[in-house]
């Protein structure tokens, strides 16, 4: 569906170059045939309209609905790039709290014994998704380094120089890649809110892009008219169908259902 939208925007902008240069190049004849028009109107005093300097406003208005709709594809293309980093990070991390945890759990198991395990929450499998991953890291961390848990070891170990091997140290083995966890799980959730409100955003600038150069494209054809140019009005008829199909026939970005203050948990990378 994203690929879908980019080409949505880029057929817009496409179509806006083209109505841009058509304006251009009739501006001139364009500007003189409505002015002239407007000429029995104008009264005795007044400053007849430049009517040249409307047209080339209006030549403006359609570059900047095509700027628009492109800050805003191009809003959501930067977006979709950061939380594939963040995936990436997440990935990576997440594969590092396992093998911590494995190392932690094999220790711990040597030297508290099994029925141990349960109590800090080393038993069983450790869970793949990276939220529940952390969830159960910090839970291991936590029990580990609180000393109301009353461990006592069943076997007598001490590490390289000397140190013991007591559950504080064995839960400080978890660091640094389980806070860093955290942090880029909390930055998916966030990705995840701001990816939601761009492609609203995106959604909401193609649909006025639509709607406003319908209106522009209306104005022009009936300048064309008025000047007695029913030729060169016409020209711009097709414009006004092609919106029309894209309007009827285009898909609708699911991302625009979702309320953008609604946060999903992040799925595995």
């Amino acid at each position: 569906m994203a690929v879908k939208l980019s080409e949505m925007v880029t057929r817009r902008v496409e179509l806006g170059k083209g109505l841009k240069a058509g304006i251009d190049t009739a501006a001139a004849e364009l500007a003189e045939g409505f002015g002239t028009f407007l000429n029995p109107v104008v009264a005795e005093g007044e400053t007849p309209p430049d009517v040249h300097y409307h047209v080339v406003l209006i030549g403006r208005s359609v570059d900047h609905e095509v700027l628009k709709i492109v800050q805003a594809d191009q809003g959501v293309l930067g977006q979709v790039h950061d939380s594939d980093t963040v995936s990436f990070d997440i990935g990576e991390l997440a594969d590092g709290v396992g093998l911590k945890l494995r190392a932690v759990k094999h220790t711990f198991r040597g030297l508290y014994g099994l029925d141990s395990l349960k109590r800090v929450g080393l038993k069983g499998e450790f869970p793949r998704r990276p939220l529940a991953l952390y969830d159960r890291g910090r839970l291991v961390q936590t029990s580990l380094r609180n000393p109301d848990m009353g461990l006592q070891p069943v076997l007598d170990f001490t590490g390289e120089g000397g140190m013991v091997i007591t559950p504080a140290v064995l839960a400080n083995r978890l660091e640094p890649e389980l806070t860093s966890l955290g942090h880029f799980v909390d930055t998916r959730f966030t990705d995840n809110r701001e990816d939601a409100a761009m492609r609203l955003l995106r959604q909401r600038a193609i649909a006025e892009f639509d709607e406003n150069v319908k209106a522009l494209v209306r104005i022009v054809q009936g300048m064309f008219r008025l000047a007695g140019r029913p030729d060169l009005a016409a020209r711009f008829r097709s414009t006004l169908r092609r919106l029309r199909r894209r309007l009827e026939q285009e898909p609708v970005d699911p991302g625009t259902e979702t309320d953008p203050g609604t946060v999903t948990e992040p799925t595995t990378p």
